[in-house]
Formats: structure tokens, C-alpha cells, sequence
């Protein structure tokens, strides 16, 4: 498959996702965990480490029904190089990944459902008469 980058013009995010064979993560906080979305919406498959405790609620609600590889906390333990080499070695796992996390994205992270989201916050302070 020719690479999305190859073509004229400057890429898009889009396209840098669909040119990765994997998205690495190693930050333990993230205010939102943006590029964990965006990775799985492209379909590119994800490996982060576990966030701090006090940003952990952060990570689990982006994460929620996604299929996102979890790697040690310690950049030098072993588990790097399995995690790594087993999510860009083994066949099966990017397209499994990637129909799942397309599908539960669409469901939780997509312009219909924020917009939904964003009306019953509107709605609820209208409401309470702010």
C-alpha cells in the first residue's frame, strides 16, 4: 500500500495516522487523551502506559470500550519490547482493533453524539436558570 504521505500537498492528520503502523503513548497525564481518539477513529492501533492515579479517570473514559495495548509504567522493563513488537508483528490484532475501535468511537466520540452531549448541557442549564 502506497503511503498516504506520498501524495501532493501537505499531509493531514489523517493521513499521518494512516501512514503509523502504531501510536505510542508515554505520557502519564493527558487533559483529554485527544490523540488516543484520533489514533483509533484512523484505525491505527494504540500502546500507551498507565496514567498517573490522579489522571487515571481520564484515561478510563477515553479508553472506555476501546481497544488500547497497556504497557508498563517503566520505559526500560521488557514488556516494551514485547507489547510492541507483538501489536506490529501479529496480523490479526490491526484489523480486529480496527473495526472495534472505529465502531465504539463513532458511538461515544462522534460530531452526532457531542452534539447531543452539548445540547443536554445546554438544555440543563437553561434550565437551572443560568
Amino acid at each position: 500500500m502506497p503511503s498516504a504521505l506520498s501524495t501532493a500537498g501537505p499531509p493531514t492528520i489523517r493521513d499521518l495516522y494512516a501512514d503509523a503502523d502504531l501510536v505510542l503513548s508515554t505520557s502519564e497525564r493527558e487533559s483529554y487523551g485527544l490523540p488516543i481518539v484520533e489514533a483509533a477513529t484512523s484505525g491505527t492501533p494504540v500502546l500507551c502506559v498507565p496514567y498517573a492515579a490522579s489522571h487515571r479517570d481520564v484515561h478510563d473514559e477515553v479508553t472506555a470500550n476501546l481497544v488500547v495495548g497497556e504497557l508498563p509504567a517503566d520505559p526500560t522493563a521488557d514488556g516494551w519490547v514485547g507489547g510492541i513488537g507483538r501489536w506490529l508483528l501479529d496480523p490479526t490484532l490491526r484489523p480486529a482493533t480496527t473495526r472495534h475501535n472505529r465502531r465504539m468511537v463513532a458511538g461515544s466520540h462522534s460530531s452526532v453524539r457531542l452534539a447531543a452531549d452539548l445540547d443536554r448541557c445546554l438544555a440543563a442549564i437553561h434550565g437551572a436558570g443560568m
